[in-house]
């Protein structure tokens, strides 16, 4: 794929009191079955940041406040190569619920959940930054360069937690 076009990628880590917004793939989507944060692909006319607050209140319907970046990922997987800009946000109207399947989960409890192999460096800096993410114990995920490229979407129903 070294070729290939780098798809450009919004990830909005939305996080409100201890707590942070994700949602499950669907079984007909690539990545079928993971949790993912909202996000998407950046249109040529906007930057990362109107990218990853439009993606998120289409996905979820709620508005947020787009903070500063978190981290930028770089990750080649056998559908081609992404490039994930994650931002810090924040609801602007916290009481709303997200449209499903998103849904709050706490920050600690973000290892129980199966993230995309791009997604674990992002999910480390979650749970590793003690005054941004409110103490968070330490992730002990595997970060990209040690997982396998191949979903795991068969261990899911193992870790996965169930729905209120």
């Amino acid at each position: 794929m070294g070729n290939a076009k780098v798809s450009q990628i919004a990830v909005a880590v939305v996080r409100h009191e201890g707590r942070v917004l994700i949602g499950q793939r669907p079984a007909a989507a690539v990545l079928a079955g993971y949790w993912e944060f909202p996000g998407g692909k950046i249109f040529p006319e906007e930057s990362p940041a109107q990218a990853a607050a439009r993606e998120c209140r289409e996905e979820t319907g709620l508005e947020i406040r787009v903070g500063d970046p978190l981290c930028v990922i770089n990750h080649e997987y056998e559908h081609g190569q992404v490039c994930l800009h994650f931002f810090a946000c924040e609801p602007i109207h916290p009481a709303k619920s997200p449209t499903a399947p998103f849904r709050w989960v706490p920050i600690a409890d973000l290892r129980n959940f199966c993230f995309p192999p791009a997604n674990q460096q992002a999910i480390g800096v979650l749970l590793a930054d003690r005054e941004t993410f409110q103490g968070a114990p330490a992730s002990n995920q595997a970060h990209p360069e040690q997982s396998s490229q191949q979903p795991k979407v068969r261990a899911l129903p193992r870790r996965q937690r169930s729905l209120p």
